[in-house]
């Protein structure tokens, strides 16, 4: 793959912009976080959002240094969800496994993004605790005591990954599905197909 380049998903149908080898020459862009606009979303993948048009397995191109936490395209599933069964600082879940999830291989691991959809707000996996519960910590890796602090509150688990101190003027040219405003500190970012 060349500078510049990606395998383009939306515009494989078309000739005109495909090269012989099935690689496209990036030709299109969605701006999604400058010092006017902030598009960045927990919870929607880049194809969910109402206030730009953008699309899944985009390319990245980040303007100013920073952390930058997205869904790879091949990992953008959710790796578990459910209900906190139990008011406490760590998300407690008795009705599930986070050692083995789905009777899959599955995990939850260190780094994993905790959604608490119910509070709208985004946590890291610090440590898988017991079975059934697991310790959050927020985007500067501090234990977070408050991350479910009732009952009933919503979750979903993913495999994201946290590229740290992305230098300023980088193509990152892997797919990508969701850029996470937990944990993105980076500026000026672009989505390219």
């Amino acid at each position: 793959m060349a500078y510049g380049d990606i395998v383009d998903v939306q515009k494989k149908h078309h000739a005109t912009y495909r090269e012989k080898n099935g690689v496209t020459t990036v030709c299109r862009a969605a701006v999604l976080k400058n010092g006017h606009v902030d598009r960045l979303d927990n919870e929607k993948n880049l194809s969910q959002l109402t206030n730009v048009t953008a699309y899944d397995n985009a390319g990245l191109y980040i303007g100013t240094t920073g952390n930058v936490c997205v869904l790879l395209s091949e990992q953008s599933d959710i790796i578990v969800s459910g209900t906190n069964t139990s008011g406490s600082t760590t998300l407690i879940d008795n009705t599930k496994s986070f050692i083995t999830t789905n009777n899959r291989t599955d995990f939850i691991q260190r780094l994993d993004v905790v959604l608490n959809t119910t509070a709208n707000t985004a946590f890291f996996v610090k440590a898988v605790l017991a079975p059934t519960s697991i310790q959050c910590m927020d985007a500067s890796f501090a234990t977070q005591t408050g991350a479910f602090s009732s009952t009933s509150q919503n979750y979903e688990v993913y495999r994201a990954t946290l590229f740290e101190n992305v230098p300023a003027g980088t193509f990152l040219p892997f797919s990508v599905d969701r850029v996470f405003d937990f944990a993105t500190t980076a500026d000026e970012i672009v989505a390219v197909y």
